[in-house]
């Protein structure tokens, strides 16, 4: 199944000090909080789609596979806090969480670990373009001999 990453399923990650230091400490001046956070989301859903487009099919613009759901939290997280002063909330397992996350989206890319095809596929369009030489092209010329043509061989 293919899911959405909402602000929400951020806020179970971090302590609610954490989420309101994000959301306040971590702004640029004319930066809305809420922007902020759907553009950081939205980010690592890209990476995620980057990374499965390169072996699978796409499912609807903005949704991710399901079993890489953790993996895009563990992006969101450690890019979200890094906008913070504060590099003590950049903890070794957060950070580690995040190579781990970066090691299963290549795994997934060279096709060692495989997720479930999308319900509702993206358009065409949207689609990655296949690589070259992933497609080989088979031609055939007008065969030179027919039936006709054999009679006298017989």
């Amino acid at each position: 199944m293919w899911i959405s990453i909402l602000p929400a399923q951020l806020k179970q990650r971090l302590s609610g000090a954490e989420y309101n230091a994000i959301t306040t400490a971590a702004l640029n001046t004319s930066q809305d909080a809420a922007a902020m956070v759907t553009a950081e989301i939205a980010r690592a859903v890209q990476i995620v789609r980057g990374f499965v487009g390169k072996r699978f099919a796409l499912g609807e613009a903005g949704t991710i596979p399901d079993e890489l759901e953790g993996a895009a939290l563990a992006l969101i997280v450690v890019a979200v806090l890094s906008r913070l002063p504060v590099a003590s909330l950049l903890t070794e397992a957060r950070t580690k969480a995040a190579d781990d996350a970066m090691r299963l989206l290549r795994d997934v890319s060279d096709g060692k670990f495989i997720i479930v095809a999308p319900t509702d596929a993206a358009p065409v369009a949207e689609q990655p373009a296949p690589k070259r030489g992933t497609v080989a092209v088979i031609s055939s010329n007008a065969p030179r001999y027919n039936r006709t043509g054999l009679g006298r061989l017989f």
